[in-house]
């Protein structure tokens, strides 16, 4: 239509030179212009239809749907997880209690223009923010971390916490041809628990430990020094007596630098609560279930760290290019150093933007950043 209009608009010019300057052929606009009677008639056809699709979206029980729609905004304030089929049943019992009289059923088809009229989608939960109490938040913010930090420099404030890695899970999603039925094998679920640490203003980031489940893996075999500490359980993850002896090792190295430090770690059954035999280090708790609001390293460093997988993915295409397609998995041993690669990778800047929300530092010598 906009061509046509633009024909309309330069009636003084040669078709020639018209059609040079939307560039196209002008055998293109001489059809254009022959079936300019059809175009307008399907243009006025699709806009019609275009508004009964409007028309239709007004509703049918006005009302039933407003009362639904408060209801609905009130459950998903408070996290109340709301699916189809139950959206169905309310309207009918909202539609009884205005005495609407409904000469249809509350329908899929309904349901899929009530969505549309009101933005509304479906969606994955994920996370665990939704169960953060923002007011402890705030006021472990506010009032419990000046007076935890008190007397700290930032390269004296710590932040430990630990991640699971499955090292081999590809991406889940591909390119694949319309007629590929783009079937997959099983997921890989080899995982290393690793545990992380670094000081406030990034400056220090120690070592990480990393947990498997073997404790010999065959790919250690001939290898005189690990890229890092290694230690193994069944379940490839962190225990009591693996942090507990972390925790020592760290207030000995302190001891050794004559240096005291603050260490802030998430409530896990993993972490002793009573670390009393630590001279060096001072170890204190987020507040429960907050790790995934105050947590740093939780927060973002964790996902620079798991910048892994386009190494993971650079190794499947360097198999490929060599004609093996059958060994495209890392071992313990290889993702290893790719944890070690990425964890030197991750910047300072990084570290410092995430302790923002901290609010550190105010008086007694220390700078917000």
């Amino acid at each position: 239509m906009c061509i046509l209009k633009k024909v309309g608009e330069n009636q003084h010019l040669q078709r020639v030179d018209l059609a040079k300057e939307l560039g196209f052929p002008v055998s293109t606009l001489n059809t254009l212009i022959y079936k300019r009677k059809i175009i307008e008639e399907s243009h006025h056809q699709s806009g019609s239809s275009a508004s009964k699709k409007l028309r239709v979206q007004n509703g049918k029980f006005v009302d039933v749907e407003k009362v639904l729609l408060q209801w609905f905004n009130q459950c998903r304030s408070v996290k109340i997880l709301i699916s189809g089929p139950l959206l169905m049943e309310k309207a009918q019992e909202i539609s009884k209690k205005l005495n609407v009289e409904c000469d249809a059923s509350f329908s899929s088809g309904w349901l899929h223009k009530f969505k549309l009229r009101h933005d509304i989608t479906g969606k994955t939960v994920s996370g665990e923010s939704g169960d953060v109490d923002c007011e402890t938040v705030d006021d472990w913010i506010e009032n419990q971390m000046p007076d935890l930090i008190k007397g700290y420099k930032q390269k004296e404030i710590f932040n430990a916490d630990e991640t699971g890695l499955f090292y081999n899970l590809l991406p889940s999603k591909t390119l694949a041809t319309k007629s590929d039925t783009c079937h997959g094998g099983k997921k890989s679920k080899v995982r290393l628990t690793v545990l992380l640490c670094a000081n406030a203003d990034g400056s220090e980031k120690l070592p990480p430990l990393i947990i498997g489940k073997s404790k010999k893996p065959r790919c250690f075999k001939n290898v005189k020094t690990l890229p890092t500490k290694y230690l193994s359980n069944k379940k490839s993850c962190t225990t009591m007596s693996f942090f507990t002896d972390w925790l020592k090792g760290l207030d000995d190295k302190m001891r050794k630098q004559k240096r005291r430090i603050i260490l802030f770690i998430g409530q896990c059954p993993a972490h002793p609560p009573d670390t009393n035999f630590l001279k060096n280090v001072t170890v204190k708790f987020f507040p429960a279930n907050c790790t995934s609001k105050l947590q740093p390293l939780d927060l973002g460093v964790i996902k620079s760290l798991k910048h892994y997988r386009k190494l993971l993915v650079k190794t499947v295409i360097a198999s490929l290019d060599h004609g093996d397609s059958k060994n495209m998995k890392l071992d313990a041993l290889q993702a290893m150093n790719f944890i070690m690669m990425d964890w030197q990778n991750v910047l300072q800047k990084t570290i410092k933007k995430l302790l923002r929300p901290w609010g550190i530092f105010n008086s007694g010598g220390y700078q917000s950043y």
